[in-house]
């Protein structure tokens, strides 16, 4: 048995971009909530997950895990100059919180030799996560659903296939990754599905100490467009409210550390902490520049 705790925090601050420039508020205003206009944007946004992690060792090659999660974000936001004032003018702060999608996956041996190791993930994720959050009633009016990107889960079924690969030398360790997320269907309980995301992923590690080793992590991601919107009254007046804003090409740097217990009744547990810089970032329409992602991992 495993078992592992996981928090990732993300943050997003700053300037506005339309793909890689800047966006000044009088094109957002004009461009990125059609037909009517933007009247407020985003200035922060953070996301929380705390993650649960338990695995099983079915035998020596099948491992199986699943991983619960809770999910909390927060956006802020601020008016546009020119910008037509409505109730989100007025009311600049949203938050969402509870239980997100409930990933389990299966982990198949394919190679072990020489500290080489490679293994496939046939994963998927149970829609377990809300995609029905609403924005707090405002002056008795129903304000609808809250922003795409503030829903808890998916709110489909999807498919979670990855390939790892892992070797070590001497004080080096080293890997490299391919994975992603399949959408298995067209559209979920509230009307719309979220982009496909492909990932490539390789690292590196030395133990600077028998019980401390220091990681390097390149990150290459990309997630597609929202397909379809909300069936139910939505607000149309912010940039994060339309589905073409979400996704896009991401290029990522992490530095972490990990520590293992050598002895001990915890002999093998690890920590681990990693900062995760965005390098370069090509959005799809409008979005929210991002500022870094934080993990912290425990395992026994």
């Amino acid at each position: 048995f495993m078992l592992g705790y996981r928090f990732a925090t993300m943050f997003s601050g700053g300037e506005m971009r339309e793909g890689t420039k800047i966006a000044s508020d009088a094109t957002l205003v004009a461009q990125a909530c059609p037909p009517a206009g933007c009247s407020t944007a985003p200035r922060t946004m953070t996301m929380n997950r705390h993650m649960f992690e338990l695995m099983f060792a079915v035998t020596d090659w099948l491992n199986l895990m699943v991983m619960p999660s809770y999910v909390d974000t927060e956006m802020t936001l601020r008016p546009l100059a020119g910008g037509i004032p409505d109730v989100h003018s007025q009311h600049l702060q949203h938050s969402t919180g509870g239980w997100g999608d409930l990933p389990f996956f299966a982990l198949v041996r394919l190679l072990e030799r020489d500290q080489q190791h490679l293994h496939l993930g046939l994963g998927f994720s149970a829609p377990t996560g809300s995609v029905s959050e609403k924005f707090r009633r405002s002056h008795q009016e129903d304000l609808g659903y809250i922003h795409y990107g503030m829903q808890l889960g998916s709110g489909t079924w999807d498919a979670l296939p990855s390939l790892t690969y892992l070797g070590a030398w001497k004080h080096f360790s080293w890997g490299a990754q391919l994975g992603g997320v399949i959408r298995m269907q067209d559209r979920n309980a509230s009307g719309y599905r979220l982009g496909q995301v492909a990932r490539a992923q390789g690292w590196a590690g030395y133990s600077v100490l028998p019980w401390l080793t220091g990681t390097l992590r390149g990150v290459y991601s990309y997630q597609g467009s929202i397909e379809g919107e909300y069936n139910g009254p939505h607000s149309t007046t912010t940039p994060p409210d339309f589905p073409e804003n979400y996704g896009g090409h991401y290029w990522d740097l992490g530095v972490g550390l990990r520590a293992t217990v050598p002895d001990g009744l915890f002999r093998g547990q690890s920590f681990a902490v990693e900062w995760l810089q965005p390098l370069a970032t090509d959005f799809n329409g409008f979005q929210l520049e991002r500022t870094g992602s934080l993990f912290v991992t425990t395992q026994l």
